[in-house]
C-alpha cells in the first residue's frame, strides 16, 4: 500500500494505492476530496490528482444500523460507524468501484508513487513481466521531473543496470554472418592496426577499463583512418549512419537553437561504473531505433558499442539538447 499526496499542502495521505494484479490498481482518494477541483494545490496536491476517480457504491448488509448514526452528533456518530464496521454483519457488505483506464502518463505516475514506496523500505521489493517494459518504466522515473522524487531515483541505478543485462540476454541471439567474424580483409596500415586490436582485445590479451574506453578507441581507430575497407569498419559506419537517419527522423526541432559555439568532443574516458550508465541510457535509446543490438557474439557487441559512440558524437555535435537529456543528472561526457 502506497499513501502519496498533500491536502492543503500539509496533511499527509490524499490517496491510498493498492496494487490486485500487473493491470489492476485500486486508488482511493480522502472522502473531503470527493468534491473539491483536483487542479488545486491549495485542496489537493498530489501527483495523483488528474486521475479520476468515480464515486464507490456502497451496499450495506445492515443499512438500518448506518442510516440512523446521521442524528447522531459527531462523536457519538463516530463510535457507530466504527461500532458497526467492526462488527460481523459489516463483513457482508459490498463496495463496487468504477474502473478508470488510465493513459500512458497516468500509468508512469501510478508506477512512479509505488517505485518511490519501495525506495522507503528497506527490504522492499519490485514484481515486473516483461524485462523491456520495465526498463522503459525506470528510465521515464529517472528522468522524472516531479518534485516528490528527490534524489530517492538514483537508488534505482542499480535496478537500470540489471534490467540492461537482462535485455540483452534476451536479445541475444545467434549469428554467423560475415561481417562479425575476425577474419578481416587487410588494406592498409590502420586495417592492420585495427584487426590487430580486435585480434587481441577476444583473446582477452587487452584489458580495458571500461566498455566506452574500447568503444570510443575502436570506433576512431575504424573511421579516422583514410581507407579502411575490412567488414568491421564498415558495419560500424553503416550502424551509424542507419541510426543516425532515423534519429533526423525522429526528432523534433530543438527547443533553442544550438550554439554553434559548443563543443562537440565527448570524453575519451569513463570509468567502469558510469561506462555501465552510459551504455544503459544512450544505447537504451539506439536500442529502440532497431538498426543493431546486443548478440551472443563478443566481436558484434564490440562493434555495435563503437557505433554507439559515433551516434554519442553526432548528438554531442547536432543535438546537445538530446544527449544532455539522457543524461542528466548522472554525467557529463561533453568536453
Amino acid at each position: 500500500m502506497a499513501i502519496p499526496g498533500l491536502i492543503g499542502y500539509t496533511l499527509p495521505g490524499a490517496h491510498r494505492l493498492y496494487v490486485v494484479s500487473p493491470r489492476i490498481a485500486i486508488v482511493l482518494r480522502r472522502t473531503l476530496l470527493h468534491n473539491t477541483h483536483p487542479n488545486d494545490p491549495a485542496i489537493l496536491y498530489s501527483c495523483l490528482a488528474e486521475i479520476p476517480i468515480p464515486q464507490t457504491h456502497v451496499q450495506y448488509a445492515d443499512e438500518s444500523s448506518v442510516l440512523f448514526v446521521d442524528d447522531l452528533d459527531p462523536e457519538l456518530m463516530k463510535r457507530a460507524r466504527m461500532s458497526y464496521r467492526t462488527s460481523q454483519k459489516a463483513q457482508e457488505d459490498r463496495f463496487t468501484l468504477g474502473i478508470t483506464k488510465l493513459t500512458r502518463s497516468q500509468t508512469y505516475t501510478v508506477n512512479e508513487v509505488l517505485m518511490l514506496n519501495i525506495n522507503l523500505h528497506q527490504h522492499g521489493s519490485l514484481t515486473f513481466s516483461t524485462a523491456s517494459i520495465m526498463l522503459d518504466t525506470v528510465c521515464t522515473y529517472m528522468m522524472s521531473n516531479n518534485t516528490f522524487l528527490g534524489r530517492k531515483s538514483s537508488l534505482f541505478r542499480p535496478l537500470l543496470l540489471e534490467l540492461t543485462d537482462i535485455q540483452k540476454e534476451a536479445l541475444a541471439v545467434s549469428t554467423s554472418a560475415a561481417i562479425y567474424t575476425p577474419n578481416l580483409n587487410v588494406d592498409t596500415d590502420a586495417d592492420v592496426q585495427l584487426n590487430m586490436l580486435l585480434r587481441f582485445t577476444i583473446m582477452k590479451a587487452i584489458d580495458f577499463p571500461s566498455n566506452y574506453n574500447r568503444a570510443y578507441l575502436i570506433f576512431h581507430m575504424a573511421t579516422d583512418g583514410p581507407s579502411l575497407h575490412n567488414a568491421v569498419s564498415f558495419n560500424i559506419r553503416k550502424l551509424c549512419f542507419d541510426a543516425i537517419s532515423k534519429l533526423k527522423s525522429f526528432l523534433d526541432p530543438p527547443c533553442l537553437p544550438i550554439m554553434s559555439n559548443l563543443s562537440s568532443r565527448i570524453t575519451e574516458t569513463l570509468p567502469r561504473e558510469e561506462s555501465e550508465l552510459f551504455f544503459a541510457l544512450v544505447g537504451y535509446q539506439v536500442d529502440k531505433l532497431d538498426v543493431g543490438r546486443y548478440t551472443n557474439d563478443f566481436l558484434g557487441n564490440i562493434v555495435y558499442e563503437a557505433a554507439i559512440i559515433g551516434v554519442t558524437h553526432w548528438l554531442a555535435k547536432n543535438r546537445y539538447d538530446i544527449l544532455r537529456d539522457l543524461l542528466y543528472p548522472w554525467m557529463k561526457i561533453v568536453i
